[in-house]
């Protein structure tokens, strides 16, 4: 009995460090899964432009890339905004790639060209012509 009053109180703690550790784990597990999932809808929604399979993404903030992942989590890319000066104004891609160097896709996100400029881009399907390039053929030869 004497053994019992003086280790009761450290069994009793020791059960509720417990028992707060492996609900602390549990909320943590919930917690990261909801935030995987919640994301802005809008940028699902371009990148499912590129990644009919895409399920979510995470970004990286230092590099400035979405992963792209289906609802098995497996990687399906990387995505990239970009932009570039257009005939009469900057026009603000989202370049899908297939692994880390080959282009998938890419998606207009806007532009403010004129209605005839434009329609020939659209016309002559002026952004298929990079899909299944590496990023370094992209580049003109002269810069």
């Amino acid at each position: 009995m004497l053994l019992y009053r003086k280790f009761h109180p450290v069994i009793s703690i020791f059960v509720v460090v417990l028992v707060m550790a492996s609900l602390l784990a549990l909320t943590n597990s919930f917690a990261c899964t909801k935030l995987e999932f919640q994301q802005d809808q809008q940028t699902l929604e371009i990148l499912i432009g590129v990644f009919p399979e895409a399920g979510y993404y995470i970004y990286d903030e230092e590099a400035e890339i979405y992963n792209v992942y289906d609802m098995s989590k497996n990687q399906t890319g990387y995505a990239f905004y970009g932009s570039s000066r257009g005939f009469i104004s900057s026009i603000y891609v989202l370049v899908g790639l297939e692994d880390k160097e080959t282009i998938r896709g890419i998606v207009v996100i806007s532009q403010n060209e004129s209605y005839n400029r434009w329609n020939m881009l659209v016309k002559y399907s002026f952004f298929d012509q990079f899909i299944g390039l590496k990023i370094e053929d992209c580049y003109p030869s002269w810069s």
